[in-house]
């Protein structure tokens, strides 16, 4: 999943530069749309949990296919491959092996102990990578500090998207359709959220909150995008039933096509414990969507409070509750929100800008 919609394009532009790609991840049901584009798919038995016997045996694995593929660059994404995958790549052969910080799992808001593991882990995990990309300004800085890589194989990229397919003209051009298809009244005042079905995210102040905002707008309605994760979607729709809201919150699983279903939207939340930077929203932010986040690090670095959106503190039922009602209390303020987003996001969320940087430091390093 994370190949088919972080990565996909930026590997179809790798092919259009010239190089030969291939993208290694677990086998499952994005595959054929992988290949469809083009992008050669190496099936591994990695799985994300930490198993040390399977781990033993996905290492052994990636460590014969990297021996096979003579690859002469290895870009490692998720945190367990750059435990694995590094060691891989030199059991294999000396390869140039790059790593992006897509977020920390650790936070401010857990025990010192758990914390402390986790920054060390990545140091371990980090230390042999001869570059280190961060999507994020607060990440890079605090890799620096914890001392999780030198600083001077830190390079900061930020998260990127299409700033032309998710845009303003395209939410106008889509709303209609968008609303009609998910069976949406055209006044409706419409909430919605992108993310994977696990707790970390907000699901369950996010259903709070929506139980005291639909007291006030009797026409809201708060839809959720996203796979099953530690979730289902039926364990949740039991949730917001016994909430009450029965049809008022809708889970609408798996969706590509994402233009269209932001365009259903009047406002985009993100809750969440724990994030890298969210590309929901930044997403959300360059179709002119208000956005409504936690002041955690990720949602810090798309939205600034007061000026693109409102950022609450994480795990507050009543004050995601109040910054919802009042943005959809006041339609003026959402559109000055959203102008503001939309602009912010062309500013510093250009996805050709990312890749500029990639391309030149991929560059380097083969050269």
């Amino acid at each position: 999943m994370a190949i088919r919609f972080l990565l996909l394009d930026y590997l179809r532009h790798l092919q259009q530069q010239g190089y030969d790609v291939a993208a290694m991840s677990a086998p499952g049901p994005w595959v054929g749309e992988i290949e469809a584009a083009g992008i050669r798919h190496l099936a591994v038995d990695f799985r994300r949990q930490v198993r040390p016997w399977a781990d033993l045996r996905a290492l052994a694995q990636i460590t014969r296919v990297l021996r096979r593929e003579r690859f002469d660059l290895v870009h490692l994404h998720t945190p367990k491959s750059l435990v694995i995958g590094h060691a891989a790549s030199r059991l294999a052969r000396p390869t140039p092996c790059v790593a992006t910080i897509h977020g920390f799992y650790f936070h401010d808001h857990m025990p010192p102990w758990k914390r402390r593991w986790f920054v060390r882990l990545y140091r371990q995990a980090l230390k042999r990578a001869d570059l280190v990309f961060s999507l994020s300004a607060e990440d890079a800085e605090t890799a620096g500090r914890e001392r999780i890589c030198k600083s001077g194989k830190l390079v900061l990229i930020g998260q990127g998207t299409d700033i032309e397919r998710f845009s303003p003209a395209t939410r106008e051009r889509l709303r209609c359709g968008a609303r009609r298809r998910l069976g949406l009244a055209p006044d409706a005042l419409v909430v919605g959220t992108v993310a994977r079905l696990t707790w970390e995210k907000g699901l369950a102040e996010l259903l709070g909150a929506a139980q005291r905002v639909v007291a006030h707008h009797r026409e809201a309605v708060f839809l959720v995008a996203g796979p099953d994760y530690v979730l289902t979607r039926a364990q949740l729709e039991g949730q917001a039933a016994q909430l009450g809201l029965g049809g008022r919150f809708r889970f609408l699983g798996v969706q590509t096509d994402m233009p269209a279903v932001y365009s259903a939207m009047d406002l985009f939340v993100l809750p969440s414990h724990r994030e890298g930077v969210p590309l929901s929203l930044v997403e959300a932010s360059a179709m002119a969507l208000p956005v409504v986040a936690t002041t955690i690090r990720g949602c810090r670095e798309v939205v600034e409070d007061g000026v693109t959106g409102r950022l609450v503190p994480p795990r507050d039922r009543e004050a995601l509750a109040s910054a919802i009602h009042a943005l959809l209390a006041n339609p003026g303020e959402r559109q000055r929100l959203g102008e503001a987003a939309r602009a912010r996001a062309v500013e510093r969320f250009d996805r050709r800008r990312v890749w500029a940087i990639l391309d030149e430091h991929y560059g380097r390093l083969l050269r």
